[in-house]
């Protein structure tokens, strides 16, 4: 039995020493896919700086983006400053700064009288406009209220008729008036008497020609004529 495995063995390195390049080809036929299959590895390792790299650069252009936004937001917000206090300032100028803004001379203050029409039926009533403006360059404050205005009748040199005669709580309303503009107030007669310290009259003003004049503070409009019949 021993015999027989020695002569295998020598057959088999008979063999071997008979055919030495075909082993080495074999050898080396298999070796190079073997060493070409772990070269995609490092191939496949490369993208992943690479990926890191972009990912690293994209975070870093996360990062300047949001610096950016951050920036532009608070530039954004800087710039609506401006436009609230614009806003606010034009708010007051129209409504709310009467304390703040300069009061106005009467020197730049222009009262006028108007009535709704020339000719009033005896069952009309006449209606009376006193309009203020303000003749100046710059917006200015202006009490308008009733502690201030004065409608008058009279006819001829007869006193017909004032705002101020039975007037029971006269009011102050401050008011900023822009430059060049005007407001309005307006009343409607009644087409009766009155006198001061309100006292009673019963007598009625009788058809004919009345002069409607407007007066706020100190000064006083231009002179409405109306008929009344």
């Amino acid at each position: 039995m021993l015999a027989i495995v020695l002569i295998i063995w020598g057959i088999s390195a008979a063999f071997k020493a008979l055919f030495p390049s075909k082993s080495a080809a074999e050898s080396s036929s298999t070796t190079p896919p073997s060493s070409a299959a772990p070269s995609p590895s490092p191939s496949a390792s490369s993208p992943v700086p690479s990926t890191s790299a972009s990912a690293s650069a994209s975070a870093s252009t996360s990062a300047s983006g949001s610096a950016s936004a951050s920036a532009s937001g608070s530039a954004t917000a800087s710039s609506s400053t401006p436009g609230s206090a614009s806003a606010s300032s034009s708010s007051a100028t129209s409504a709310t700064s009467a304390a703040a803004a300069q009061a106005c001379s009467p020197a730049i203050v222009r009262v006028s009288s108007a009535t709704d029409k020339k000719k009033y039926a005896a069952n009309e009533k006449p209606v009376l406009s006193l309009t203020v403006t303000n003749a100046g360059t710059v917006p200015c404050s202006l009490n308008v209220g009733t502690s201030q205005q004065e409608f008058t009748i009279t006819s001829g040199n007869d006193r017909i008729f004032s705002t101020t005669d039975c007037l029971a709580k006269p009011s102050n309303v401050e008011l900023v008036i822009d430059a060049g503009k005007s407001e309005t107030a307006k009343f409607t007669w009644d087409r009766n008497r009155s006198t001061p310290g309100c006292d009673p009259v019963t007598l009625k003003p009788a058809p004919g020609t009345y002069v409607f004049t407007a007066k706020l503070g100190s000064v006083q409009s231009n002179r409405s004529v109306f008929d009344l019949e």
